[in-house]
């Protein structure tokens, strides 16, 4: 199963963030007159999954500058003491380079870029899930910035923005967030490194599918 997204139910922040501020701008007399009518419209389409595909080692940064950015984040994670494999992957949806890391027993760390958008540099995200959800969230989120352009996150998911924080910093504040809920759940040695970050796409198409977001697409 394969869903597009429905426009006309996005928040008008969520089409701009989405599509981009000319395009947002184009399609918006149609989606506002879908949504007086109740009419979906079809959007980007999305996967029931997440997909990666492999690069490889390397760091295929879109400028040599957007490269030495990308391996200066790399470099700092690992002092903070950070583990990855070194591979980078293609993910899709959001079209963006990633780098996977583990930190501690239960924290997975993504460094992700656009290679046609090297002025935007990278960012860091910062994922621990919960052993439980007594207090409302199943997964503590901490990022420099939002990565990728899809719709706001389950309510599930306590999110965190730190624009403009060092690494170090990042992964300080990020423990402080999930020392808030309790318990968390740890990683296997040898678990896939993308599961958790499968987990959450999950948890956001549910989300998004309560809110008549999703369109289902039948396979042929």
């Amino acid at each position: 199963m394969a869903f597009t997204l429905n426009l006309a139910g996005l928040t008008d922040e969520e089409l701009h963030g989405l599509l981009g501020a000319d395009r947002a701008l184009a399609v918006l007399p149609e989606v506002s007159r879908a949504r007086l009518g109740g009419r979906p419209v079809p959007g980007p389409a999305l996967p029931a999954t997440l997909h990666f595909t492999p690069y490889g080692a390397g760091i295929p940064g879109g400028t040599p500058e957007h490269t030495r950015q990308i391996a200066a984040h790399d470099a700092a994670l690992r002092e903070a003491g950070a583990s990855g494999s070194g591979e980078t992957w293609y993910m899709e949806p959001g079209e963006l380079s990633v780098r996977p890391y583990i930190v501690g027993a239960g924290t997975s760390v993504l460094l992700s870029w656009n290679d046609r958008d090297p002025g935007a540099g990278a960012a860091v995200q910062l994922l621990t899930w919960l052993r439980d959800h007594a207090s409302g969230s199943a997964v503590v989120l901490t990022e420099t910035r939002p990565a990728g352009r899809l719709p706001a996150p389950s309510e599930e998911v306590d999110v965190h923005v730190h624009s403009g924080v060092g690494i170090a910093a990042l992964l300080e504040r990020h423990v402080g967030h999930v020392l808030r809920h309790g318990r968390t759940r740890r990683l296997g040695a040898d678990a896939d490194w993308s599961a958790p970050w499968q987990e959450l796409y999950v948890l956001n198409l549910r989300a998004w599918e309560r809110r008549g977001l999703l369109l289902a697409v039948q396979s042929s």
